[in-house]
């Protein structure tokens, strides 16, 4: 009788265990396989797509400004971030250097540019995704991919077709707190993933300086705080071997992103580090704690219901009710989710909301400390902070197994849906890149194509020598796209000292220079001919005129 109870236990047992895993069941065949496409495939079809139209794409402004340093990095030769308008770079070109692989083998073309943010994000974006998918399981990695592509649905297709640092942070900041949150967990890999992804995040834009370094330390001491709910399990000498491999891997990588930074410190004067670090160092006039709090109320409200704003409004101590009561709401559903996570001893769940409460206090005084206006555009990683409050939701979900007493018809029909509204998301998204205008530059300057045809034109008798492109009147947008272009067809550029840290320091003039270009705003033209006998005009847009001469010192 008690050998019969013990039997009727044991299949009781059993038959729960079966249905508790009935639905990961069934989408572990596929589903983190669909999750990885999913997520990738709408960037990788835009980028494709492009590289198949080969448009003729000319951009002048910011995005000049950044080919040009991503053409010096495919020499070697870029050693800091991109400009700021402040004289000094951001940290590191690790996303020039990101983005190598894809623009040179399509010849460096304009257009590239375009092939290169694409792709480059869809890698990311599968990076996020197989993290998840790793640490949490197929259905998590599903849902995952649902939430990434619902982002790009909400910040809009062209953000992400935008060859723009600002627009190139919101999936690294993803995965650098998915990898934090899987290394305070207990994977070494991690650890060193989310190292890696913190400082290309940081080397992109300086302004993260403060919550990456605040999640890298939060991650090691979660890390240690949390060891006794238990490590990792091994899963067998694959992973035995690979763990290791990773981990050394990922450590060379992290060394050679610090290399060009700390050439350019050793070999600058000063270097760009010291810059920034003397820049910082100076008082600035702080934003009130409200506006900075409604900010970033306003960026949490962001949503498919919410678009992106182009601007916080006027700042004040109020916070707007609204606002506050988004910040409020994430505190507590990220302190929820950190304590029943911690019920549950879900680690990789409790690092995560952890993270997410600490994230709230940083990014509030970062924004403090910002210097000018309060752009949205600065911020618009903070964007990502809801979609991870909902992975690490989705994970504690799946860790709880509710699907364990639910019929196996009813499991596998909303597995299906899971799989079908992905596919849809997918479907969408890759529609949406297909509508898009097509990839020909972007020119803040409608004028910048006209001035590179007259540009052209009259530089076309001239051998390929020096040219020295002088800026008056604040037209360096145009005069951007004018430098490269000259630099394309085999020029030797440089620029006039107020001008050249837009371009890198391999611009500044070196009194030899051949050729002068000036860029004038219309009307501005006769009073250089007077000052400079020796410039010419060569012709004008509806708003600006240029001129050529004899640079000042040619031929000594």
């Amino acid at each position: 009788m008690l050998e019969a109870a013990s039997r009727g236990r044991s299949a009781r047992a059993e038959s729960v265990e079966t249905r508790r895993s009935r639905w990961p069941a069934a989408l572990s065949a596929g589903g983190g396989a669909l999750a990885l496409a999913a997520a990738a495939l709408p960037l990788v079809i835009a980028a494709v797509a492009i590289a198949v139209q080969r448009p003729g794409a000319l951009s002048d402004g910011d995005q000049a400004a950044d080919e040009l340093a991503l053409i010096r990095s495919t020499h070697f030769a870029q050693l800091v971030g991109n400009y700021s308008r402040f004289e000094w770079n951001h940290p590191g070109p690790a996303w020039f250097y990101a983005m190598d692989p894809f623009y040179v083998p399509l010849g460096g073309h304009t257009w590239a540019t375009y092939v290169a943010v694409l792709a480059l994000h869809a890698v990311i974006a599968a990076l996020v995704v197989a993290a998840v998918w790793r640490w949490a399981g197929p259905l998590v990695a599903l849902v995952t991919a649902g939430l990434v592509l619902l982002y790009v649905r909400t910040l809009g297709e062209s953000v992400f077709r935008f060859f723009w640092p600002p627009y190139s942070v919101m999936l690294p900041m993803l995965l650098l707190f998915v990898l934090a949150a899987a290394g305070a967990a207990g994977s070494t890999p991690a650890l060193v993933g989310a190292l890696i992804a913190g400082s290309y995040v940081v080397q992109l834009h300086v302004g993260t300086v403060p919550i990456v370094g605040a999640v890298i330390v939060a991650m090691v001491a979660i890390r240690l705080a949390t060891r006794s709910l238990g490590e990792p399990a091994a899963t067998g000498p694959a992973a035995r071997f690979l763990r290791p491999a990773l981990t050394a891997g990922g450590g060379g990588v992290l060394v050679l992103m610090w290399v060009p930074v700390a050439v350019d410190e050793l070999t600058g004067h000063p270097g760009n580090l010291t810059k920034l670090f003397e820049f910082f160092r100076t008082p600035h006039e702080p934003h009130p704690y409200g506006a900075a709090v409604s900010a970033l109320g306003r960026l949490l409200e962001v949503s498919p219901l919410r678009d992106f704003p182009t601007t916080f409004g006027p700042e004040s101590a109020a916070v707007p009710p609204s606002r506050l009561l988004a910040v409020l709401a994430f505190a507590a559903a990220s302190a929820a989710l950190a304590a029943l996570a911690l019920r549950l001893r879900d680690r990789f769940a409790l690092a995560l909301g952890l993270l997410l409460v600490l994230a709230l206090p940083v990014v509030t005084v970062a924004i403090t400390r910002i210097v000018g206006p309060l752009y949205p555009y600065l911020l618009v990683w903070v964007t990502t902070l809801p979609l991870l409050l909902a992975v690490g939701w989705t994970a504690l979900v799946a860790r709880a197994r509710p699907w364990a007493r639910a019929p196996r018809p009813l499991a596998g029909a909303v597995a299906a849906a899971l799989c079908v509204a992905v596919v849809a998301l997918a479907a969408g998204r890759t529609a949406g890149f297909e509508r898009l205008p097509p990839a020909l530059g972007d020119q803040a300057d409608p004028e910048t194509a006209a001035a590179w045809a007259i540009t052209e034109a009259a530089l076309a008798s001239e051998p390929r020598r020096s040219v020295r492109v002088v800026v008056a009147d604040d037209r360096w947008i145009m005069a951007s796209g004018l430098v490269l272009q000259l630099q394309k067809q085999g020029w030797t550029v440089t620029a006039d000292r107020d001008h050249a840290f837009i371009w890198g320091s391999q611009t500044e003039p070196t009194g030899t220079e051949a050729v002068e270009l000036v860029v004038v705003s219309a009307g501005g033209a006769p009073g250089l001919e007077r000052q400079r006998p020796d410039l010419r005009p060569i012709s004008h847009t509806a708003d600006a005129e240029l001129l050529v001469g004899h640079a000042p010192g040619a031929g000594s």
